[in-house]
């Protein structure tokens, strides 16, 4: 095996190649930030870091789930509104600030693993890079940072067992306390590691071995002193800030979210089940052939005892299985119009199975380098599913940290296969030439992906296929500097002109009946007058819900002054491919129930309903 520490601190041409790849790849996702307004979830999730930025409490103004990790780009936010002084221009930022976190977390992984190998290392960060998750929502949120902390704790693990530090085991901690304020199933992996410590020390010293330094009680008391600490300093900008009678009243209402299972058990069991239901739905059951196959593979190779010596074989059949596997994932219609979301989960997914068969394989193996980020990013992304609907892009979103493990062990057998001579030496040289070829359709797909339906002019929204060219630039407003078309600027100008009317009238709470988030930073300093900015216009349940009810009753100062309701919200466009009504129609549902339990004043507005309540 190479020597780990030779020539670390110098600069030659791998790192200028990572530097010039790295520069590229951002430069291609700045590109993608600029085109289309985006996902309306990206702007919920902005709304809910601005609304913390603003002075909103932790926990108990906002009764959904999503508003915790708006911890992590509150500040960013903060800065942004004290220097601008209005919320011009704060999706595009928001989308920077990612961009250079994601680049950061990049750079992280190729500085602490080019000692392992710098080709690589500089492939293992562009590949993590690429498979963040960006597809619709390009801001710090529970996916993005539950995959960046995971993959920063994994490379801290991955230096502490190079020489053990016990500073780098508390960041370890304090990173691992991120990963469960962005997803509190997160909490079973710590419990898993306490538990794990004992058993695997007496297993090593039964059979006389040497202890992992991951696994020493240093490290464990490092990690535990900076998970206490982290939730200490969270306990305490909680409760300073909220009673414990708000809390008690507040904690059940997030927890009744219904992407949140309500137990540990209720979200096991819904898993295998939205598993069960994914892999049988006719329009994804073209996976289920390629999934059972790399599963064979890999139990075929793990029980094979005489693995190492047909390690060939079985890097190119890894190799083949993830060609084909994606192929048909990339040319299957539903992966790519339906469920976009498929086609950048599945790939990764793949590639983890693929490395895990050529890592058995090998025969020089640098276990911390493949084992820590694969086994944490893989019980990173069985509690992210637990308490997600969205089934294999839930996985998917923290698979990019396997991903680090898979391309370091396919760099390793590579060197391993392409110097070892002897007997069959052509074989060894085309399956290490596999392995390279690999890793770079597995980096093309991604960048593809993520970035090609913008230069090709078109965007999807939700899998809805666009047509129109993004060739207007929007000049004022949270979207400003964002790329659309004409006639979606139209109505957000019409929009922007309803709300300048709320806003020259209205001192109090606002609520906006649709998804239509970006509205509320719009409104800047108007209070947001609902349990959640992120409120489902598919119907109008959340406006008439005993949830809603129940927030105003704790909090009657936020009930609403003004209530708007867009003619034609973009969400309810969604459901108009699963349902009889058309967009308009169902905004015209939402507008005639809101009125009922909301009466008032109505004016009609260039692009929505102004109701002045009777508060």
């Amino acid at each position: 095996m190479r020597n780990k520490t030779r020539g670390v601190g110098k600069i030659d041409k791998w790192d200028l190649v990572f530097a010039a790849g790295l520069i590229a790849c951002v430069c291609l996702m700045l590109y993608k930030a600029l085109m289309s307004t985006g996902d309306d979830d990206e702007h919920v999730l902005i709304l809910n870091a601005f609304r913390l930025a603003r002075g909103d409490r932790l926990l108990v103004d906002d009764w959904h789930m999503s508003h915790m990790s708006g911890i992590f780009l509150a500040p960013f936010l903060w800065v942004f509104h004290a220097v601008t002084g209005s919320c011009d221009g704060m999706v595009l930022y928001s989308r920077c600030v990612f961009i250079a976190v994601q680049a950061a977390v990049g750079a992280a992984t190729y500085l602490t693993l080019r000692r392992y190998g710098r080709p690589s290392a500089a492939a293992a960060s562009l590949v993590f890079f690429f498979n963040v998750p960006t597809y619709t929502d390009m801001v710090l949120y529970y996916n993005s940072t539950l995959c960046l902390a995971a993959q920063l704790c994994s490379l801290l693990l991955i230096s502490v067992c190079g020489r053990f530090s016990f500073v780098k085991a508390v960041l370890a901690g304090v990173l691992f306390s991120v990963c469960v304020i962005s997803s509190p199933y997160a909490a079973f992996i710590f419990l898993a590691y306490t538990l794990s410590v004992p058993v695997y020390r007496a297993v090593v010293k039964k059979r006389g071995g040497a202890f992992a330094p991951v696994f020493g009680f240093k490290c464990w008391a490092g990690v535990t002193l900076g998970v206490v600490l982290s939730a200490a300093v969270f306990a305490a900008a909680v409760l300073s800030r909220a009673s414990l009678d708000e809390l008690r009243v507040s904690i059940p209402m997030l927890l009744s979210d219904g992407d949140y299972p309500g137990g540990a058990a209720d979200g096991i069991i819904n898993l295998f089940s939205k598993y069960k239901k994914f892999f049988t739905r006719h329009s994804f059951a073209f996976i289920a052939p390629f999934a059972a196959a790399g599963g064979v593979l890999a139990l075929v190779a793990a029980f094979d005892r005489g693995r190492k010596r047909r390690r060939c074989v079985y890097v190119l059949l890894a190799c083949a299985w993830y060609a084909a596997s994606v192929a048909a994932t990339l040319l299957h219609k539903a992966s790519l119009t339906v469920k976009p979301q498929i086609a950048v989960a599945l790939p990764g997914m793949i590639f983890t199975l693929a490395g895990f068969v050529v890592y058995i394989c090998v025969s020089k193996k640098n276990k911390p380098v493949y084992l820590i980020p694969t086994v944490l990013g893989l019980l990173a992304a069985f509690a992210r599913s637990c308490e997600s609907e969205m089934v294999i892009f839930a996985f998917g979103t923290v698979v990019p940290v396997c991903l680090t493990g898979a391309v370091m062990a396919f760099g390793g057998a590579a060197r391993e296969l392409f110097v070892d001579g002897g007997a069959r030496a052509g074989l060894k040289k085309a399956a290490a030439v596999s392995l390279a070829v690999v890793t770079a359709l597995e980096l093309s797909v991604q960048a593809g992906v993520n970035v090609y339906p913008k230069f090709n002019d078109e965007y999807t929204y939700y899998g809805v296929a666009r047509s129109e060219k993004l060739d207007t630039r929007i000049s004022v407003g949270p979207l400003k500097g964002l790329y659309t078309t004409a006639n979606e600027e139209k109505l957000y100008l019409d929009t922007l002109a309803d709300l300048d009317l709320i806003k020259s009238e209205c001192e109090g709470p606002v609520m906006v009946a649709s998804k239509l988030s970006w509205a509320y930073l719009y409104m800047d300093s108007l209070t947001v007058g609902a349990f959640s900015g992120c409120l489902d216009s598919s119907d109008w349940l959340p406006y008439k819900s005993e949830k809603m009810k129940l927030y105003f009753k704790q909090y009657p100062e936020r009930y609403p002054e003004f209530i708007y309701i867009p003619y034609y919200d973009n969400h309810a466009r969604v459901y108009y491919l699963l349902r009889v009504k058309t967009p308009v129609e169902i905004q015209k549902g939402i507008f005639e129930n809101v009125r009922e339990d909301y009466p008032g004043e109505l004016t009609r507005g260039k692009a929505g309903y102004i109701i002045r309540t009777q508060a």
